[in-house]
């Protein structure tokens, strides 16, 4: 890939707007587990919510792919939590 001065960078249109993309980003400057991120960005926007889902997925695999976030799994069992 060759970028110069003058390429232009832009958000894929294939997923969500970039308003929302940016409202994700500020998000996750603190943990959220994936259910609160899909309330808040329902509750603030007019969006599908599949069409939500699949695309905030696909954002934040992209992201973890760049390792831009750290995905963390919680697993519980009996009611303690293991990280």
């Amino acid at each position: 890939m060759f970028l110069s001065n003058s390429t232009k960078v832009v958000v894929s249109k294939q997923q969500v707007s970039s308003n929302i993309g940016a409202r994700v980003w500020n998000l996750i400057h603190e943990p959220h587990t994936l259910g609160e991120l899909r309330a808040i960005l329902l509750d603030e926007y007019d969006v599908d919510a599949p069409r939500l889902e699949s695309d905030l997925l696909t954002l934040l695999t992209q992201l973890a792919d760049k390792d831009l976030v750290e995905i963390q799994y919680l697993y519980y069992a009996i009611g303690v939590a293991i990280i």
